[in-house]
């Protein structure tokens, strides 16, 4: 889920991590995600400090705006060549599911009790790399 992956991103980089930025987020495991995940990811950045948060658009988008508008629009994308102030790479296969625990600027984290659970009733299958842009 979107809000996992970003706050387990915001437990790495801390709620100063981007700030005054724009976080751009990239990779697999964001492709994969539903708009609705991209969205939340993107709306959550505030929280490290970012201005914004962006995720280019792909076939999903185009999708999604068709079937709500006749407008002619114009993509806006990512430069090839940007320069970036940070780049984080993660494996999607390490981010599990992730407990908000007050206070609310602290790292998330799993609770030992979320652990037991999660070994008896789920199975999370491994999720390739994703990757923070900042």
């Amino acid at each position: 889920m979107g809000r996992d992956v970003f706050e387990y991103i915001l437990g790495q980089i801390g709620p100063a991590g981007a700030v005054y930025q724009a976080m751009e987020f990239t990779g697999p495991v964001v492709e994969d995600m539903s708009l609705d995940g991209r969205l939340s990811m993107c709306c959550l950045s505030i929280f490290t400090g970012a201005k914004t948060g962006i995720v280019n658009p792909d076939q999903k988008v185009f999708d999604w705006f068709k079937t709500r508008t006749k407008v002619h629009y114009k993509p806006q994308v990512s430069d090839p060549d940007a320069q970036y102030a940070k780049v984080y790479n993660y494996d999607g296969s390490k981010i599990e599911p992730q407990v908000v625990v007050p206070p609310y600027d602290a790292p998330c984290s799993l609770s030992p009790r979320w652990r037991a659970l999660k070994s008896r009733r789920l199975s999370l299958a491994p999720a390739p790399a994703a990757a923070t842009r900042i």
